[in-house]
């Protein structure tokens, strides 16, 4: 895996931000109009709106989507670093030496889970809806990044220190554009439902 985006991968979220920014800008404006029409639509330029713009709840809107989109971009990294899709990996000590650590992390969510008496259960000791189910995603995808250290650690990929560190950011670094898109549409996204 390449660690830099390429040339027609840049072109086209650059194409999707100046999209998006145009969407922005078009959006604040008919905004405005519709709202000196009289209609019931909030304008972008309300002291409310500006308000809301610069409040924490717009920053408390887009963040989630910017921290699901950063997970997935690092745990695509760390097992395209680690060698794991270099190529059809046959089966040797470090895919099952990583496959045996993953294993090992599945069950320890398991029991921090389905365990009677867990302590990640809801106030009334059921599984759904429990706060603690989005915790569990992100512990999947640590338990695949670890997998894919010792993969790369077993079959030599990774050497050093500077090399397992590479492994947590290679794939921010990779997919940095795509999450700028995916901000910048939830930004436009969340404006569009405040304005209407």
């Amino acid at each position: 895996m390449t660690s830099n985006p390429s040339d027609r991968e840049l072109r086209w979220a650059g194409l999707l931000v100046a999209v998006l920014l145009a969407a922005l800008a078009l959006l604040a404006v008919a905004s405005w109009a519709l709202a000196s029409l009289g209609l019931s639509v909030e304008s972008l330029f309300s002291d409310e709106s500006l308000r809301w713009l610069f409040s924490s709840q717009m920053i408390n809107a887009v963040v989630p989507v910017g921290q699901w989109v950063l997970l997935a971009a690092v745990v695509v990294g760390a097992i395209g670093y680690s060698g794991l899709t270099a190529q059809v990996p046959r089966l040797n000590n470090a895919l099952v030496t990583a496959s045996l650590t993953f294993a090992a992390c599945l069950a320890v969510l398991a029991l921090l889970f389905f365990a009677s008496g867990s302590p990640l259960r809801s106030a009334t000791g059921r599984l759904f809806p429990t706060p603690f189910l989005s915790g569990f995603i992100r512990a999947l995808a640590v338990s695949l990044i670890l997998a894919a250290a010792v993969y790369g650690g077993v079959s030599g990929k990774l050497r050093t220190w500077q090399h397992y560190f590479s492994l947590l950011f290679i794939g921010i670094q990779r997919f940095a554009p795509w999450l700028v898109v995916s901000v910048l549409a939830a930004l436009l996204y969340h404006i569009f439902c405040y304005v209407i």
